[in-house]
């Protein structure tokens, strides 16, 4: 494995930007993927991509459910600031439901 990922994602409400980067480590088509998560808001230290910086593992598993439709289980692993925990949950949520909006066109 070892593909590395990037985005940014520009956060006009607390006037930032919150820049992520890993690194895949597990990518079995149609079942699992991992990856690890790093976490900035600096632009140098997104730019640096220093991966031995504290780090979360992401998990997606995959399940067909039927001829046109699949699941999709979402897992987080890591140390997180209690406050942030929320915080956290409500990003991936809206993530998924602009995304489920997306696909429905």
């Amino acid at each position: 494995m070892g593909g590395l990922w990037t985005t940014a994602v520009d956060v006009p409400l607390f006037d930032m930007v919150a820049y992520f980067f890993g690194r895949y480590t597990v990518f079995t088509p149609f079942e699992r993927a991992e990856h690890t998560l790093h976490h900035t808001t600096e632009a140098a230290e997104f730019a640096a991509r220093d991966e031995s910086t504290p780090s979360h593992t992401i998990v997606l598993e995959f399940e067909q459910r039927g001829p046109a439709a699949s699941w999709v289980k979402f897992t987080q692993v890591g140390e997180m600031p209690e406050e942030q925990i929320e915080l956290t949950r409500q990003g991936t949520s809206s993530y998924f439901d602009n995304l489920e909006k997306y696909l429905a066109g």
